[in-house]
C-alpha cells in the first residue's frame, strides 16, 4: 500500500510539472554550463576581458568614454528614430552645431522623441547637449525599447544655442540599450530643436551565448552562476527562446517567463545575454561560469551530458 501511494504521488508531481501534451516517458533534468575559455570566446562580445583571468570573463576597458555618436550613426551601429522631420534626425550628431534636430509644432500637448538604439547595452554616464529653447527635453533609457526610466535630473532647458556656448549638461547613470530625449509641446513651448547630442557611457561588457536543449527538449527550468561582484559594479541577465535558432522570442530578465513549448514546437534554443558594468569607471565584475538546467523527454534512467553550444 505505501509503494502505490509513493507511486500515485509521483504521478500527480509529474503531471504538475509538464505541459498538457505530456510524453510517456518522465522527464529528465539536464544543465549546460558555459565556463572555459573556449566557450565565453565562441559567444558574440562586446568590451569583454576573457584573457586576464582565463575561464573567466571581465569588463576590458573599465573607464569612462565618450561616445562617437555621428561615427556610429554613420556606420549602420545604432539606428534613430523620431516622430517628426525624420530626415533631419541625424544633424544632433553630425559634430555641425548650427545644424539641428526640430519636433513638430503644436500648442496642444504632443510627446516628440528623439531615440537612439545603441544596437547593445551600455551604461550611460552624462549627456551634454545644445538647445534653442528655455522647453524642456526630457531624458530616458531602456533596455526594451518599451519601457524607459527617465534620467534623475529631470530635464535640459535652455536656452542653451550654439552660439551661446553653454551646453545642458547632467548625469544620467543608468543602463540600457535605449537612449531618448522627449519634448512635449504646450502653448507655451509649441517646439524645441536639438542641435547637438554627446553621451558618455562607463566600462560595460556584454556576453551572449545560445543553449541547444537537443532534439529531445521539453522545458527550460532554471538558472544559476557563480560570479564577483565587487562595489559600483553589477552582473545582470537577460533571455530569450526559439524554435528555429534564427527568430527570437523578446527579451525577459527571468528564465521562468521564457517560453519553452507553443503547441507541439519546441523552443530548444535558449540564448543568455550577460551584461557586466561599473558606475566608477575602475572596477570590474567577474562571472566564472554559469549553468542552465533544463527538461527533456528522455527517460530518467541515466543522466544526458548537456553541451553548452555557444555562438
Amino acid at each position: 500500500m505505501l509503494i502505490f501511494i509513493g507511486l500515485v504521488g509521483y504521478l500527480l508531481y509529474f503531471l504538475q510539472k509538464t505541459p498538457s501534451a505530456t510524453p510517456s516517458a518522465s522527464a529528465n533534468v539536464n544543465a549546460a554550463v558555459v565556463s572555459s575559455k573556449a566557450e565565453w570566446d565562441g559567444g558574440t562580445a562586446t568590451n569583454l576581458d576573457s584573457d586576464a583571468s582565463p575561464g573567466s570573463i571581465k569588463i576590458l576597458n573599465k573607464s569612462e568614454t565618450n561616445l562617437d555618436l555621428g561615427a556610429l550613426f554613420g556606420a549602420g551601429s545604432i539606428s534613430i528614430t523620431t516622430n517628426a522631420n525624420d530626415g533631419t534626425k541625424g544633424n544632433a550628431i553630425d559634430a555641425d552645431n548650427f545644424t539641428s534636430w526640430d519636433t513638430g509644432f503644436s500648442e496642444s500637448p504632443v510627446a516628440y522623441t528623439w531615440t537612439i538604439n545603441m544596437g547593445s547595452s551600455y551604461y550611460f554616464k552624462t549627456l551634454s547637449m545644445f538647445t534653442d529653447s528655455a522647453c524642456p527635453f526630457y531624458a530616458s533609457y531602456s533596455n526594451d525599447g518599451s519601457s524607459y526610466t527617465e534620467a534623475s535630473f529631470g530635464s535640459c532647458s535652455g536656452p542653451n544655442p550654439p552660439g551661446a556656448g553653454v551646453r545642458c549638461s547632467n548625469t544620467i547613470n543608468g543602463d540600457g540599450q535605449y537612449f531618448r530625449l522627449t519634448h512635449t509641446t504646450s502653448g507655451a513651448c509649441p517646439a524645441g530643436s536639438i542641435y547637438d547630442v554627446d553621451l558618455s557611457a562607463t566600462g560595460m561588457s556584454t556576453h551572449k551565448a545560445t543553449v541547444d536543449g537537443g532534439v529531445n527538449f521539453w522545458e527550460w527550468e532554471s538558472f544559476s552562476d557563480t560570479k564577483t561582484v565587487p562595489a559600483n559594479t553589477a552582473v545582470n541577465y537577460r533571455y530569450r527562446t526559439s524554435a528555429d535558432g534564427v527568430s527570437w522570442t523578446s527579451w525577459v530578465s527571468s528564465i521562468a517567463s521564457v517560453t519553452s513549448r507553443v503547441g507541439n514546437t519546441k523552443y530548444r534554443y535558449l540564448q543568455i545575454e550577460a551584461t557586466l558594468t561599473n558606475t566608477d569607471g575602475a572596477s570590474t565584475p567577474s562571472v566564472d561560469s554559469y549553468s542552465v538546467q533544463y527538461h527533456t523527454d528522455v527517460k530518467p534512467n541515466k543522466p544526458t551530458a548537456a553541451t553548452a553550444v555557444v555562438q
